[in-house]
């Protein structure tokens, strides 16, 4: 009984973390979180204000690649790849 009880409460935990997006940002304001990051004066800037967006908000997948494509090591694209997904409207096209 106390493993159904913890998996029942880990699993409304995931559900809360996850954003029901059905619009995804205008164009004004993903061009400007696009110039935050661009115009932080770090790596490490650039990567939390992108944590920030990516969980925050919701996107196409085509939007989600453009703000992907801003940070330069693998590494952190894979990590904000993976923030961005919960919040991905066309999650079939997003890869």
């Amino acid at each position: 009984m106390k493993k159904v009880s913890l998996i029942l409460f880990t699993i409304c935990k995931l559900s809360a973390f996850s954003q029901n997006c059905s619009t995804p940002v205008n164009s004004n304001f993903l061009a400007t979180m696009q110039n935050q990051i661009l115009s932080a004066a770090t790596t490490t800037l650039a990567l939390q204000k992108g944590r920030d967006v990516a969980q925050n908000n919701c996107f196409t997948s085509v939007q989600a690649k453009d703000i992907i494509s801003l940070f330069l090591q693998d590494v952190h694209k894979t990590e904000i790849a993976k923030l961005f997904y919960p919040n991905v409207i066309d999650k079939r096209n997003f890869w």
